[in-house]
């Protein structure tokens, strides 16, 4: 099976983003897998900072 790879990552209300994209994706694949959450700066542009996280699952989808 193909294996699918999703990079998340959110500076707006971040942590509500990313629990919300997680779990949309949890209810479409089963077997999904996260990394932990790490946070980055803001790279050309005055902001907030970004939460980030890798996602995977392998899926014929």
């Amino acid at each position: 099976m193909p294996l699918l790879t999703l990079s998340l990552g959110s500076n707006i209300d971040a942590a509500a983003n990313i629990r919300t994209a997680v779990r949309a994706l949890r209810a479409q694949y089963s077997g999904l897998r996260c990394s932990s959450v790490y946070e980055s700066e803001s790279v050309g542009f005055e902001g907030e900072n970004f939460l980030n996280l890798v996602a995977a699952v392998e899926t014929d989808k």
